[in-house]
Formats: structure tokens, C-alpha cells, sequence
């Protein structure tokens, strides 16, 4: 087992899905909440990085928005982290430091996505995320 970093968030927090699915209190309605964010993953990092890639200030703030608070419901602490930053740039009208914090965020994304995937046993599997 990979010994953890300090300050640095997980990728997902369990404590939160466990929140979440008391919540819902239907075990298929969780797992089928997890399946479509999961499911919308592609284009939600598709929207964003096109919106900053064409300078679409409105549309960039809005995904990134989407993006953030869909994960932190989700519980994907360093993805919403990331996202985070994405909309914090975009909202300083600093699109080329959005644009530059794109690939971190479709890696974590797709290592987020990966371990909400697998459950909640994953959590001790290294992921290869450097984040």
C-alpha cells in the first residue's frame, strides 16, 4: 500500500458517499446516481475545456460550476478541488491559466471516475494520480 500524501485531498471521499447514499436511502438509486455522473464525465470535461478553449467566458463559468458542485455532491474531493481552480481562474477573466490547468483536470477526472467505478475498496489502490 501506497503510503498517502500529506495535503492532499482524496479522490473520492467515502464519508460523503455514505452521506449520500443515507440520503437517497436506495442502494440502485445510488449506484445509479454514481453511473451517470460517471457516464457524464466526457462531456462535462468536453463542454468546459471547449468553452475555455473558444474564450467563452459564460459557457466556461457555467460548466466549471457544474462540474465543481456535481463533485463535491459526489464526494470527488480532488476533482471539485481542480474544478475549483478552473473556475477561480475563469472568473478572473484568466482564460490561458484555465486552459493550462485542463490536463490535470481530465487526469484526475479520469482517475475520479475510475475509482467511483470500482467503490468504495478502491480507496486504498494507488491510482497513479499525482494530484
Amino acid at each position: 500500500m501506497r503510503k498517502p500524501q500529506i495535503g492532499k485531498p482524496p479522490l473520492v471521499s467515502w464519508t460523503v458517499q455514505s452521506t449520500l447514499r443515507d440520503d437517497v436511502a436506495d442502494p440502485h438509486a445510488h449506484t445509479a446516481f454514481i453511473r451517470t455522473y460517471t457516464e457524464m464525465w466526457p462531456g462535462r470535461y468536453g463542454r468546459l475545456a471547449h468553452a475555455v478553449r473558444a474564450r467563452d467566458w459564460d459557457q466556461a463559468m457555467d460548466a466549471a460550476l457544474s462540474l465543481r458542485s456535481s463533485s463535491e455532491m459526489l464526494g470527488a474531493v480532488n476533482l471539485a478541488r481542480l474544478a475549483l481552480a478552473v473556475e477561480q481562474a475563469i472568473r478572473s477573466r484568466q482564460l490561458h491559466a484555465a486552459g493550462m490547468l485542463l490536463p490535470g483536470l481530465k487526469s484526475c477526472g479520469e482517475d475520479t471516475m475510475s475509482v467511483l467505478l470500482r467503490g468504495p475498496n478502491a480507496a486504498a489502490e494507488p491510482t497513479g494520480n499525482r494530484f
